[in-house]
């Protein structure tokens, strides 16, 4: 889903946390949650409930073009607040639009018509492969 990209993945100031990356390296611009065996964060999975943010930041080891994972036991920076670039993982996400996690990649597609625990936040633009969205989870 998330990648190597010129744009940004976070766009305004918000809300982020630093936490520790779980037994998988998490791919920046990614949505994330809290992992459900040691408490650390790992790459959301489909519509879950455990959604704090996405990964904007970390350390990571080669710096190239390709390298935007942060390793595991690694720090991350996660956004829980602000407005986000995100990849769509499935059909087109319109303006307006309430989004939540889809497939195991972090990316994320239009959920529910109400909020509800599983949304991570609105869609701020229209898209089949990035939109921005703001994050209503922190």
């Amino acid at each position: 889903m998330a990648g190597t990209s010129e744009v940004s993945y976070w766009e305004q100031d918000g809300m982020y946390l630093s936490q520790t990356v779980g037994a998988t390296a998490i791919t920046l611009g990614t949505v994330v949650e809290i992992g459900a065996t040691d408490g650390y964060v790992v790459t959301a999975s489909s519509a879950s409930t455990m959604v704090i943010g996405v990964a904007i930041a970390g350390y990571r080891a080669s710096r190239t073009a390709t390298d935007n994972a942060v390793a595991a036991g690694g720090l991350i920076t996660v956004a829980t607040r602000g407005i986000v670039n995100l990849s769509v993982a499935n059909g087109t996400v319109t303006r307006g639009d309430l989004v939540q996690t889809y497939g195991t990649a972090g990316g994320i597609a239009t959920g529910a018509t109400a909020v509800s625990t599983l949304t991570l936040g609105q869609a701020l633009s229209t898209g089949t492969q990035t939109v921005k969205v703001k994050l209503m989870k922190g």
